[in-house]
């Protein structure tokens, strides 16, 4: 079974700023971020810009509040595992 994690844009810039982005595919195999996260990552002239386009990360629609606060959960998951 894969392990799918759903990211905010702030650790996606930092492991991109050190070339460690492949890391998350390593620990969770399949990322999801939400569409805001991706025109945000998309705004910025930072590493992380072109996140959304590796074959490993897929770019989803937040329909409710609650997945909104589960988003915000993993994301402090996905700090404290790395």
């Amino acid at each position: 079974m894969s392990n799918i994690v759903i990211s905010n844009a702030t650790p996606i810039i930092s492991l991109c700023s050190v070339g460690y982005e492949f890391v998350l595919k390593e620990l969770f195999h399949q990322i999801l971020i939400p569409r805001a996260v991706d025109m945000e990552l998309r705004s910025l002239d930072k590493p992380g810009s072109r996140f959304s386009e590796l074959k490993w990360v897929e770019v989803v629609s937040v329909q409710n509040e609650g997945c909104r606060k589960i988003n915000h959960l993993i994301f402090y998951a996905i700090c404290i595992t790395l």
